[in-house]
């Protein structure tokens, strides 16, 4: 199969209109990790629990905070993007290997401009750019998979919702939009625009190094005679350049020892796919099927799927073949901790394997069944967008104030539950949260507070022991705000204190509630003449 056969006719044909739906759906899935209170901030799954304090700049934004998480990679890319020249101390204690994760830089650059280096929009575009490189990779995939029939849109889904590409969005990582790059440079290639190909593919290698080995597609046989050679080493030096510029810089700021994290991802051929397989299949063995090891067990099917359509059918001269074929050779050798977890990362280190596979799969039906097997990861992809759940407290206000605010969760709290759009956390009787002020004086604070009850009953606030604020709840949700509150440097105890017993739900619901707890922001402003709150 080639890959400019099929014109993109019949645009306003069902198929089209399907497509449009599947984008229009895509944006609602998106929307819902947006809050009043941290923006879009909830896309990059930044952890509550972290050995070292992040970099001021980001704190001082107030972002979403998944509690009881050690957060994923995203969280350290976007304070790569507060700091484009890494000039910032701060990155050596806050990011787990900052010279590794600063080959990939490229992101954040551009969060960086997108957000005029004002740290609070920096990091929100760096939470919109993967979806905004999804939707134009689903709009780029319709040149080689026009919206004319079922099997195309089998597999421009297949590649949109693939595990890897969801993966990336969900956590905003840089997987996602190396794979559109790399995909723009194919498209120019094809159209005959070299220069502008290598430019692509550079920009997809300074967002992922990997990406490099999509250079391969020049490599189109017969290469003979030094000239030929000496154009491939031409092209090759071109596409590096850039990412081997950077990295001396990266060098010279972190230390020559610093980066070697990824030296580590390579082993034996088939052993990082073979202990993957006996460690799922163990998991199954111990556990039964569950949410996590079902779809793990179809992501591992489908790369298996995928590495043995290029390593069984031999297709050299096509020029997606090489990229596919060159990223199921690295797919053999990557070791355990690119394959570990639940799917795993493996699904985006091999993206552009994925995206080959569904271009080249022969059409008709004695392939369907390895089209839909290889694409089979699906299902985990879908499953990443699952429904964020909001913190319990959010601090509003300056952002030299409020970013250096956090808190903490007492007991009496039952885990986050959704209700609708909307996350909402029940207590059993009272409860407690403590505030910790990490400012060198008092703050001044008012709290907002999303309430309601399983039944009438008197709430009353209590901050170090005082009470603050009191008021009639009952099973129809109501704002209440407190009066100034002054919070001192260091634990402030915050208690939910209740005048009558936690109850069963009549639905059946075997815990025993009390009241509701909705969402409270915490409006911070300097110290000032507040309600003294005593011990």
């Amino acid at each position: 199969m080639t890959t400019t056969l099929h014109k993109a006719t019949g645009r306003q044909g069902p198929w089209f209109w399907a497509g449009l739906l599947v984008m229009v759906l895509f944006v609602g899935l998106i929307t819902r990790y947006y809050h009043p209170g941290t923006g879009w901030s909830s896309l990059i799954s930044i952890g509550e629990k972290v050995a070292n304090p992040r970099v001021a700049e980001l704190r001082g934004t107030g972002p979403h905070l998944v509690e009881g998480s050690h957060g994923y990679d995203g969280q350290f890319y976007v304070q790569l993007a507060l700091h484009p020249l890494l000039r910032s101390d701060e990155l050596e204690t806050a990011i787990d290997d900052p010279a590794y994760r600063a080959r990939r830089m490229l992101l954040p650059w551009t969060a960086w401009l997108l957000g005029l280096g004002e740290p609070a929009w920096v990091v929100q575009a760096y939470a919109l750019l993967n979806p905004l490189c999804w939707l134009l990779l689903a709009v780029l995939l319709w040149r080689w998979l026009p919206p004319v029939n079922a099997e195309n849109f089998l597999r421009w889904a297949g590649i949109l919702f693939s595990h890897g590409v969801c993966m990336s969005v969900r956590h905003s990582l840089t997987d996602a939009p190396s794979l559109l790059l790399l995909a723009v440079a194919m498209c120019w290639w094809e159209k005959q625009r070299s220069k502008s190909a290598v430019a692509a593919l550079a920009a997809a290698a300074l967002t992922k190094e990997t990406a490099v080995l999509a250079g391969v597609w020049w490599a189109q046989p017969p290469l003979r005679g030094w000239r030929q050679w000496g154009r491939l080493a031409l092209i090759g030096g071109l596409i590096i350049a850039p990412l081997a510029l950077w990295l001396g810089y990266v060098r010279w700021r972190f230390g020559a020892n610093s980066g070697e994290e990824g030296l580590h991802n390579f082993t034996l051929p088939l052993a990082g796919l073979i202990g993957k397989w006996t460690e799922t299949l163990g998991e199954i063995r111990r556990e039964g099927w569950s949410r996590y090891n079902f779809p793990t067990l179809l992501t591992v099917a489908a790369l298996s799927v995928q590495l043995a359509f290029f390593l069984f059918r031999w297709r050299w001269r096509e020029a997606w073949w090489r990229v596919g074929g060159v990223f199921a050779v690295l797919g053999l050798l990557v070791s355990q901790p690119v394959w570990e977890g639940h799917p795993g990362a493996a699904t985006r280190v091999l993206l552009p394997m994925m995206l080959a596979f569904n271009l080249l799969v022969p059409r008709g039906r004695r392939w369907l069944a390895v089209l839909l097997a290889g694409n089979l990861s699906l299902v985990a992809g879908v499953l990443e967008f699952h429904p964020p759940r909001a913190n319990l407290v959010y601090f509003h206000g300056e952002p030299a104030l409020a970013g250096r605010q956090t808190f903490t969760v007492g007991e009496g709290w039952y885990l986050p539950e959704l209700k609708g759009w909307q996350t909402r956390r029940w207590a059993r009787q009272s409860a407690g949260l403590e505030l910790h002020n990490h400012a060198d004086a008092p703050v001044t604070v008012q709290l907002k507070a999303r309430l309601s009850a399983l039944s009438a009953r008197q709430l009353t606030l209590r901050l170090n022991g005082a009470p603050v604020w009191s008021a009639g709840l009952n099973e129809q949700a109501q704002w209440l705000e407190s009066p100034p509150l002054e919070l001192r440097p260091g634990v402030n105890r915050l208690e939910f204190v209740t005048d009558s017993p936690a109850e069963k739900p009549a639905q059946g619901d075997e815990r025993e509630l009390s009241f509701c707890v909705w969402e409270l922001a915490v409006q911070v402003r300097p110290a000032a003449a507040v309600l003294p709150a005593r011990d």
